[in-house]
């Protein structure tokens, strides 16, 4: 097994991973930053944006072939659908995907080498994002690229998909080191899960195993991503995709981005993503509790398959209290439920509607099949959500529901400027009244047929009494009260 002096991998490392300096992206008010006027939402090119999307795949730039038509044609349609907003996992593990690594002629992977196609791909993608105005939101470490292969036993879209057993980073598949030197393993036999594990590739953090030699790789390909990422405006980063293991693992990556970032001048924003899909639990609030380092919060798990109904708002509205002395975006960039399961078609949907109404930042439909991607019903629910924005001001509203009375559960749902606007989100029919006794003047009510993207009846109201609101049809609607005059 070839070895290098740490040393000398160093020296080379810095060649591979140097980058041109950030220049014009340094400009704080072009880049992507809470919004200054309400922190609970982010900014870009210094307006506030609700960030909203859905995408075929979750590592779009390593798809370049994407069909149909290709990956500029499905970033052309998100934004025709009125989307913004897409996540990328710096992955590797689908069937077409190409590893960061050099590949050589023996079959092993040289990590102090790069795959020029894979990051060519990736810049790629930057351009053709940041020319269209997407927001992307980065994860630097994906599970489910390092552990078990999801092939046995797993559902159909997963088989092929590989684990540990085929990536670079294992001691069978470079000429960097060996098991012995590594200290890594060579087979994972178990999945990613809610806990901390025994894989040694996530304890090499000086907090835990201090394991310098496999660091100083992993420190290198977070450089190789930086030099883009650093570059472009429109990137929030997450180091991790739903990881159970130990927070000082997300803890070291987080401070060593911002260090990297902060020597470039840029400032970036940055959380990390637990697997526990109680959005309040103890590892959780870890994160919260730590707005110096976590900058916004990824509430994603709560969009999961054991969250539903009324229970999925409540727990979105204890966190939005809970952040009430550090208010930061809460993204949620993995809706799960889509046509073939995962926790209901109908249920993805009512979750992309309960996490904006409940004040989050963003909302993103999960690829599919764990999802509705960017499917003609995720395209539709997208437009009219962006129909409503054109009336509303989202970023002046706040859940409001203690207005809506006759209200049983999982009915209805309110974004509201008291005395201005006000818009009731219904996942089905049904009938509420909103308290309107404290706003004056005449009201013009509308209704939108959300999955149709039509406007449908409409009529005056008075303020200063309850107003009576039924859902015109079934099936997903809103109701939007705009103050005509005082």
């Amino acid at each position: 097994m070839l070895k290098f002096s740490i040393l000398f991998l160093l020296l080379l490392f810095s060649m591979f991973t140097s980058c041109e300096p950030a220049s014009e992206t340094n400009n704080m008010v072009e880049r992507v930053q809470p919004y200054s006027e309400n922190p609970r939402y982010w900014e870009y090119q210094g307006e506030p944006v609700l960030l909203l999307g859905g995408s075929a795949e979750d590592n779009l730039f390593n798809h370049p072939g994407l069909e149909p038509g290709g990956l500029e044609t499905h970033l052309d349609l998100l934004v025709e659908s009125g989307g913004n907003y897409l996540r990328n996992t710096m992955s590797a593990r689908n069937p077409g995907n190409r590893y960061p690594f050099r590949r050589l002629e023996n079959g092993l992977y040289d990590l102090t080498q790069w795959d020029e196609r894979y990051w060519n791909r990736f810049e790629d993608y930057l351009d053709m994002t940041r020319e269209r105005d997407i927001i992307i939101q980065l994860e630097f470490w994906d599970p489910w690229d390092m552990y078990r292969s999801e092939g046995e036993g797993m559902t159909d879209f997963r088989q092929g998909n590989t684990g540990w057993e085929s990536h670079p980073f294992n001691p069978d598949n470079n000429i960097n080191y060996d098991t012995e030197d590594s200290d890594l393993p060579v087979a994972i036999d178990y999945f990613p899960g809610a806990e901390p594990t025994s894989h040694s590739f996530f304890h090499s953090v000086p907090d835990m195993e201090n394991n310098e030699l496999v660091l100083q790789y992993q420190q290198a390909f977070i450089d190789r991503v930086l030099s883009y990422t650093l570059r472009y405006p429109h990137i929030i980063y997450c180091i991790n995709n739903e990881t159970g293991e130990d927070v000082l693992w997300g803890d070291y990556w987080i401070r060593y981005i911002l260090e990297k970032a902060n020597k470039e001048g840029v400032e970036i924003y940055a959380t990390d993503m637990r697997r526990n899909e109680h959005i309040n639990g103890p590892d959780h609030r870890y994160i919260h509790n730590r707005p110096d380092l976590y900058t916004f919060v990824e509430i994603s798990q709560n969009n999961g398959q054991t969250v539903s109904g009324q229970q999925h708002w409540d727990e979105i509205i204890e966190l939005r209290a809970y952040l009430a002395d550090n208010p930061r975006p809460m993204n949620n960039n993995k809706i799960y439920g889509g046509p073939d399961g995962w926790g209901g078609e109908d249920e993805g949907l009512q979750k992309f509607w309960r996490n904006i109404f409940a004040g989050s930042a963003s909302a993103r439909f999960h690829r599919p099949p764990a999802g509705h991607g960017l499917n003609e019903l995720a395209r539709n629910h997208l437009e009219s959500m962006r129909m409503i924005e054109e009336r509303v001001n989202i970023f002046s509203s706040l859940p409001s529901n203690d207005l809506l009375s006759g209200r049983e559960e999982n009915e209805a749902y309110l974004l509201a400027e008291q005395g201005v606007s006000y818009a009731i989100y219904f996942p089905n029919e049904g009938s509420v009244e909103l308290d309107l006794s404290d706003a004056e003047g005449e009201f013009l009510v509308s209704w939108l047929n959300i999955q149709q993207n039509e406007w449908t009846t409409e009529n005056h109201a008075e303020g200063g009494e309850p107003l009576l609101l039924e859902t015109p049809g079934i099936g997903h609607q809103a109701a939007v009260i705009i103050r005509q005059s005082p």
